[in-house]
């Protein structure tokens, strides 16, 4: 989804704080590239711009999709300039153990 349809959070937090948001790529009015659309590729869009706008204490909020992004973003680059991460409305996982095979629901 395009960063857009958050509109009104932007406007009311705008009132105090700093508001930045980001189409990820191959969303909304982002680029729409055939490749680098993983939460790894993702996540470092999200380093790469904080970065680029010398941003600190920042809040990241993701939503759906998003969630993952975010996850995956703390386990890459940990806390450095991040106050808080909100994750709306989305999944989170445990990694796969890459020794246990699955086969019908079972480990084996």
């Amino acid at each position: 989804m395009p960063a857009w349809i958050w509109d009104p959070q932007f406007k009311f937090f705008a009132e105090h704080f700093r508001v930045v948001a980001l189409d990820p790529r191959s969303q909304g009015d982002s680029e729409k590239p055939t490749e680098g659309n993983s939460c790894e590729r993702r996540a470092e869009d999200i380093k790469e711009l904080i970065e680029h706008l010398k941003l600190d204490h920042v809040v990241l909020v993701g939503w759906s999709l998003g969630v993952p992004e975010l996850l995956t973003y703390a386990e890459q680059f940990g806390g450095t300039h991040i106050r808080a991460y909100v994750l709306v409305d989305g999944f989170a996982w445990d990694k796969q153990d890459p020794s246990i095979h699955h086969f019908h629901g079972r480990n084996v």
